[in-house]
């Protein structure tokens, strides 16, 4: 699984798939309520996590789980941040549009087709992975 520290708190997904937090000043373990996880990552907005209980959809909730939003209605294989952006790889059929090369028409992309959707700090715009 994955892990994350922020200086004083460890974050990481205990064996109950629960989002969790270990503040290593005071010792202490905090399972965040109704966050059940499979992946998560962790940016200056919060931590950014799918939700195993919404169908694998991406959530944004503070660094103390509390104020879950949802940021995805289609299911996500992974979210990561590389201190810059978040990236989610979604497994849908999705549709999206090209601005510069379809003047606005909409393709439409096979199911089961990976895409990775870059969502934080620019407004959400789709990239086909490297192959």
């Amino acid at each position: 699984g994955n892990i994350a520290f922020d200086g004083r708190t460890i974050y990481f997904i205990n064996e109950n798939s629960l989002l969790t937090a270990y503040d290593t000043k005071t010792h202490k373990t905090r399972p965040f309520r109704n966050v059940i996880a499979y992946d998560f990552c962790l940016t200056e907005q919060g931590l950014y996590f799918i939700n195993r209980m919404d169908s694998g959809c991406v959530y944004l909730c503070g660094k103390d789980g509390v104020g879950s939003l949802k940021i995805s209605n289609d299911p996500a294989l992974s979210v990561d941040y590389d201190g810059e952006k978040v990236t989610m790889i979604l497994r849908a059929c999705l549709k999206s549009s090209d601005k510069d090369s379809n003047e606005g028409k909409s393709k439409n992309l096979s199911r089961n087709t990976e895409f990775a959707l870059t969502i934080f700090p620019k407004p959400a715009e789709f990239v086909k992975p490297a192959e």
